[in-house]
């Protein structure tokens, strides 16, 4: 059992904080001009299918889009829209273990992976490394992935403080930091979306994700 089986739908809550349109935004301009007619999509940790639902309206094409946790798989796929539910599979997976996610079972098959919130669930180098290889696994030769990580920076002792006093500390979502891992490439942390609702991830440092980008490839951009 997941953490997020247990979360269920609270987690819709996220989708109404300020924050959520503000990283779409971002996503939006980052992933569109990437999203050629014929396209073919992975989404990794796809949840209660809010991202799922917004590149659905973005282009016409298919995604896959798979989750470990099996509840908020039903629940993303109650929240398509009727006009979308065709072109979506929704797939039960762990991002940690090797395997194709292509229809087909084909390597290299999807031209675009999306990672919304994935990578911070690595708890440590090694599961980081294991979730790139299922994103080079499952890309093109020329394929893109885009993903969101909490805010990329080196210092996270100052991160810390800041989440201690205002503004950060009036808004949500609130980042409790518990331990520092792997010989300070990150810190464990439990993130806080409203007063009931909270699930724990990590927060890598920049470098970290920046240097296993570069066993995989040199093009890469940071927004934030």
């Amino acid at each position: 059992m997941t953490q997020y089986d247990s979360i269920g739908s609270s987690y819709l809550v996220v989708g109404e904080l300020l924050f959520k349109q503000m990283e779409l935004a971002m996503v939006r301009r980052a992933i569109r001009p990437l999203l050629k007619p014929d396209a073919t999509i992975v989404e990794f940790a796809c949840g209660t299918g809010f991202y799922t639902q917004e590149i659905l309206s973005w282009t016409t094409s298919t995604i896959t889009s798979m989750d470990i946790s099996p509840v908020m798989l039903d629940i993303a796929s109650k929240n398509i829209s009727a006009g979308g539910r065709g072109r979506v599979r929704f797939v039960l997976g762990d991002g940690t273990v090797l395997r194709s996610y292509a229809p087909d079972k084909s390597i290299g098959f999807f031209d675009c992976a999306f990672g919304g919130w994935f990578l911070n669930y690595a708890e440590n180098r090694t599961e980081l490394i294991a979730m790139f290889a299922t994103i080079a696994h499952n890309l093109s030769h020329d394929g893109v992935f885009v993903g969101v990580v909490p805010h990329p920076t080196e210092d996270l002792i100052a991160r810390r403080k800041a989440y201690s006093r205002s503004p950060l500390d009036r808004m949500w979502p609130r980042l409790e930091y518990i331990k520092e891992i792997d010989e300070g490439s990150g810190w464990s942390s439990r993130i806080h979306l409203d007063e009931d609702v909270s699930f724990v991830a990590t927060h890598m440092k920049q470098s970290t994700y920046i240097n296993h980008l570069c066993k995989l490839t040199r093009n890469y951009k940071f927004y934030g």
